[in-house]
């Protein structure tokens, strides 16, 4: 699940306010800022609709299930154990909220994901997060490969277990199968150490926004394994079309209303 707090910028404070303005009586501008009126939102969000106490100002886990399920969205995190730290620390919070895809070692890992993702989300285009856990590095993120601590000897560029910059190329198409399962609204999380760093870690961020079609978002420092519902540190963030932030936030709030007419015409 999800943890956003004030002072946070990014396509998940997207996500909540385009979420918060379907209930509430103030309507928020979508821009992707988390101010104080956000704040103010979230708490009247708790309050009004949900009747629940929960943390001042705090977007958390529980009232994230909440607005999920009334919206009839979906959120999926992505799992390489091929290292046991990762099965044993990061599986049980997540599990708490939503069911995992969990991956073990092996090749083609990446084709295996897309599969499963297209699996769980069927033909319904209620994606609003897929969020990656694993290892990585500047411009790289392990699906079923761990680390070469973990598996050494094996070529994860031949194994395709990975997503990296020197196999995008190959992998964009199969990525591309992902874009049409995600809401208006969707966006990708890479919750791994470093894979947004330098000058690779921006081209790889940018590119996979592309080859998705939607917001990712990747750590520039260390993470830590149980930090699963939050990026830690600095991030790069990459948009489709190499958009700003504020420019995807109003054009996914246009696209939510012009849904929203079609459906409840007036």
């Amino acid at each position: 699940m999800l943890v956003v707090e004030q002072g946070e910028r990014s396509a998940r404070v997207v996500a909540l306010q385009i979420l918060l303005n379907r209930d509430n009586d103030t309507v928020l501008v979508t821009d992707g800022a988390y101010g104080p009126k956000t704040r103010d939102a979230v708490d009247q969000f708790r309050d009004k609709v949900m009747a629940q106490s929960g943390p001042p100002g705090v977007a958390d886990p529980g009232m994230w299930r909440f607005m999920l399920d009334r919206a009839g969205l979906q959120v999926i995190d992505a799992i390489d154990v091929t290292d046991p730290s990762v099965l044993e620390e990061a599986v049980p919070p997540i599990e708490k909220w939503t069911d995992p895809i969990v991956i073990g070692g092996m090749s083609n890992g990446v084709a295996q994901l897309v599969s499963q993702v297209r699996s769980r989300v069927g033909g319904k285009r209620n994606l609003m997060m897929l969020r990656f856990h694993g290892h990585g590095s500047p411009g790289l993120i392990a699906v079923s490969h761990g680390s070469r601590r973990v598996s050494p000897g094996i070529d994860p560029i031949a194994a395709r277990s990975i997503i990296t910059l020197e196999l995008l190329p190959v992998l964009t198409p199969l990525l591309q199968q992902i874009a049409p399962l995600m809401n208006d609204f969707g966006f990708i999380e890479l919750h791994s150490c470093r894979v947004g760093e330098g000058a690779t870690g921006t081209r790889f961020v940018k590119q996979l926004a592309d080859a998705f079609k939607a917001p990712v978002r990747a750590a520039r420092s260390k993470q830590a394994v149980v930090d699963v519902f939050t990026l830690v540190g600095p991030t790069q963030a990459g948009f489709p079309g190499g958009v700003h932030l504020s420019d995807w936030a109003s054009s996914r709030e246009e696209s939510v209303r012009a849904f929203d007419l079609l459906v409840n015409p007036a």
